[in-house]
């Protein structure tokens, strides 16, 4: 399995030019990047159609009781600078979210990206990535 976008001249072999927008664009998957304070400073398409907007927090869209729980996950990957993938019903779909902390120059940022669970439940994760289990669900159309 390849685990490198770089050529063995160093230079990507799938662009960020072409790698975001097919992602973001073309796939339509929920893709944000957060500040040290939850701040959403980008969001794709999928994410800004469910009300992730640039500049608002990232707890206020979530249903209330959810949002202590993720902005703890959140906590805790900036805290342990470690990746943190979160299984848990969203809208009545099991989703699984990632948030993968990074810096931009001096300034802690958040990659939270979120699809639906498709993975199998015995697939192994990469070394060293947490996985949490949602304790709080949002079961949308499925509590009705």
């Amino acid at each position: 399995m390849c685990d490198s976008n770089a050529s063995e001249q160093g230079e990507p072999i799938v662009p960020g030019s072409v790698l975001l927008p097919a992602l973001t664009a073309d796939l339509q998957v929920f893709m944000l990047v957060l500040d040290r304070a939850c701040r959403v400073l980008f969001a794709s398409e999928a994410a800004s159609a469910a009300g992730r907007s640039v500049g608002r927090h990232y707890a206020d869209s979530l249903p209330a009781d959810l949002a202590s729980e993720r902005l703890a996950m959140l906590e805790r990957s900036f805290r342990d600078d470690q990746p943190l993938v979160l299984t848990g019903m969203m809208r009545g779909q099991l989703m699984r979210t990632l948030y993968r902390p990074f810096r931009a120059g001096e300034q802690e940022r958040m990659l939270v990206v979120k699809c639906p669970n498709l993975i199998r439940e015995d697939a192994a994760l990469p070394e060293g990535m947490n996985h949490l289990r949602a304790a709080k669900h949002d079961l949308g159309p499925l509590e009705q």
